[in-house]
């Protein structure tokens, strides 16, 4: 972590999370003192009677509820084949969670329904795989457009990070969930970076103890019933 106040300085602080070979930097300046103080009183305020422990941003975000869609081919709760429409009464039914209901492919890019923020899309393994391999080629097309028509803008610093967030490789992989610890799954044409990725969402996953908290929610779930 990093701070600095001196001068005209209000307030710049900076949070380093370093790997080998790259960082993520989370960073704040204020250049008034006004909203640097209104932000430090709402932080002393957020934290005042908490019990000691780690907080995640989602919940120092207020959001310790993540809005979770069903994918279906319409928003209507009639939509869908029957599998669809059983989850769909499911998740309407389940806790722990804000269900917005059915969802489209097209709500998935900008992580937004019907005017909110999307945290997290539900789908079966084959539409699921379906979509992300249409939406890796859709980024491929992207930049082959951008080579053909504008190639000059691709050579810009800012657009390294626009093309970070197209590349799947960026991710590495994902959770296999259902198993009792990390099993993380990768595409299988993945090259050495996108490998090396999944090894850090493996790391991290061990980090925050996923498989014990799955198994915790769950078996809460159980006991509820």
């Amino acid at each position: 972590m990093h701070a600095l106040r001196g001068g005209d300085v209000v307030g710049d602080h900076t949070v380093m999370f370093a790997a080998l070979g790259e960082r993520l930097e989370l960073t704040h300046r204020a250049s008034d003192r006004a909203i640097f103080a209104r932000g430090a009183i709402r932080a002393a305020q957020w934290v005042a009677g908490r019990k000691p422990g780690v907080y995640d941003m989602q919940d120092v975000l207020g959001r310790p509820e993540p809005k979770v869609g069903l994918l279906n081919v319409g928003e209507e709760d009639e939509k869908g084949n029957g599998v669809v429409k059983e989850a769909h009464q499911l998740l309407k039914a389940a806790h722990g969670f804000r269900y917005a209901g059915n969802v489209e492919g097209r709500d998935i890019p900008v992580g937004m329904c019907r005017g909110r923020p999307l945290d997290v899309v539900v789908c079966d393994g084959f539409v699921g795989n379906v979509t992300l391999k249409f939406y890796e080629s859709a980024a491929r097309v992207f930049i082959g457009m951008m080579r053909r028509e504008v190639p000059d803008v691709l050579q810009r610093p800012e657009m390294a990070k626009v093309l970070r967030v197209l590349d799947y490789a960026t991710y590495g992989g994902a959770p296999l969930l259902g198993v009792r610890g990390v099993t993380i799954i990768c595409h299988g044409s993945s090259l050495p970076k996108a490998i090396r990725n999944a090894i850090h969402v493996a790391h991290q996953a061990v980090d925050v103890h996923l498989s014990t908290h799955i198994g915790e929610e769950l078996a809460g779930e159980g006991a509820a019933r």
